[in-house]
């Protein structure tokens, strides 16, 4: 069939105008149904940021036992492994020296009482009866010795005159005054007698008799002494755990001479345990005594909590800080020597309004996400707070209820119609889970703020 050229013409015009008017139903029918979103309603949940640190698990509480004497061990009562109560025997020393040493000084003891029982007859025997006679003895001669010189001393002066005179011979006289002479010296002789026994020589009986008394008691104070460190070490040979706890190093055998090069016990109380980590300036104003951290150690299927126990204010050489934290053990599945993560809450907000990050947009110098209100997108102007990396904190512009826009929002503007296509997952999750993030480095964690900006300029950027 042949067409002329009008017809083509003809058919031509009227294909372009059938194109023409699809293209702008479809145009009114966009414009009708909205923009296409999904939403969620906010409301109110928990952000933070985490720091994740190494350390060495070691024991809070952990005793190298020894033993104060030396020689050689008579019985050994635990193992490698042992679990002891505080009090259980360990292990025991030979003391038969010791004894036979005990048994000497308890002979030399008797020997020392005996002494000082005979040193305190001494003391008591120096003004005592015997002395007591002794003096009345020195008493009565001194008196006779006073009356046979008075007598003497008369006849003397008698005859002397009676010689004077011529009466009496010269031999006479010799004779008398020999006689008064002898009397004289026999006088003063019981005079000094008496003075000594009943004056200065009593005091020095009684100081030496005294002195004789204190060195036989003090012989006895320094032998009882002797006994008693004696009974210590017989004590001290019986070696028992100062702590409950589990054996970690046992270097003692029965019938050897004990080492003094190794430690011979060690008792390790693995109930209570405490992790060592050195933390980052960035987080050191952040960590307090008391502070409640989580614990993950490889051999727990689940994390545990832990408490700071010890904030060192100063820096070590490689200037970090070291902290301690405290964890039990009731299960004694962790070990000493193992090496656990720790997680320091470093920002924490509660009952906050949380949103996923990309749901927040920052253009032109603003910040803000679009909700749903009446079916049409409305900007609101936000303040953010915490950042984890994956959602971020509203602080102000949005209130409890308000309808986020959470997808699409980069498509809409202020004003455009709206229409929501909720999934399912987006339909059941509000805008606010609970969130954390973790850095295990904390130097290299950036901040919120800067968090927040970059995805945001990001966000931007794709909707332009």
């Amino acid at each position: 069939m042949k067409f002329s050229k009008a017809m083509l013409a003809s058919m031509l015009c009227l294909s372009i105008g059938l194109s023409g008017c699809g293209a702008k139903d479809t145009e009114e029918e966009t414009a009708k149904s909205g923009v296409s979103v999904e939403t969620a309603v906010a409301q109110k949940g928990e952000i933070s940021t985490d720091y994740v640190y190494s350390g060495k698990i070691v024991p809070v509480n952990e005793v190298n036992v020894y033993s104060t004497i030396q020689g050689k061990v008579a019985t050994k009562n635990c193992e490698l492994g042992s679990v002891v109560k505080a009090g259980d025997v360990l292990f025991t020393m030979d003391t038969e020296a010791l004894e036979i040493n005990k048994k000497q000084l308890q002979a030399s003891l008797e020997a020392a009482d005996a002494g000082i029982a005979q040193a305190q007859v001494a003391v008591d025997s120096v003004d005592g009866a015997a002395y007591q006679m002794n003096v009345e003895s020195l008493k009565t001669n001194l008196e006779n010795a006073k009356n046979a010189y008075d007598n003497t001393k008369t006849t003397y002066e008698n005859n002397k005159v009676l010689f004077e005179q011529g009466i009496i011979s010269k031999t006479d006289m010799d004779k008398t005054e020999l006689a008064y002479n002898q009397a004289k010296n026999a006088y003063e002789a019981a005079k000094t007698s008496y003075d000594l026994t009943t004056g200065d020589l009593l005091k020095e009986n009684k100081k030496t008799a005294q002195a004789a008394l204190n060195s036989a008691t003090a012989s006895k104070a320094s032998i009882y002494a002797q006994i008693e460190s004696i009974d210590k070490s017989l004590r001290d040979a019986v070696v028992t755990a100062p702590i409950a706890g589990t054996v970690t190093a046992c270097n003692v055998k029965a019938s050897e001479v004990l080492s003094s090069a190794a430690i011979p016990v060690t008792i390790t109380d693995t109930s209570k345990l405490k992790i060592n980590v050195n933390v980052s300036q960035r987080i050191i104003n952040s960590v307090h005594v008391g502070d409640s951290v989580t614990v993950k150690t490889e051999t727990l299927s689940s994390t545990i909590a832990g408490t700071v126990t010890t904030v060192n204010a100063a820096a070590n050489s490689n200037g970090t800080y070291e902290v301690d934290i405290q964890i039990a053990n009731a299960s004694d599945r962790i070990k000493p020597g193992m090496f656990a993560e720790v997680t320091f809450v470093n920002e924490k907000g509660s009952s906050c309004i949380v949103v996923d990050r990309d749901t927040v947009i920052t253009k032109n110098g603003e910040t803000y996400v679009f909700v749903d209100e009446n079916g049409k997108a409305v900007k609101k102007i936000v303040e953010t707070g915490i950042d984890d990396g994956k959602k971020i904190q509203i602080t102000k512009g949005i209130s409890v209820g308000d309808v986020i826009i959470v997808k699409g929002q980069n498509y809409v503007s202020e004003g455009d119609e709206l229409s929501v296509a909720n999934s399912d997952d987006s339909n059941n999750a509000s805008a606010a889970p609970s969130t954390s993030s973790t850095s295990s480095n904390a130097d290299n964690a950036s901040s919120s703020k800067e968090g927040a900006e970059s995805s945001a300029d990001s966000s931007a950027k794709k909707g332009e």
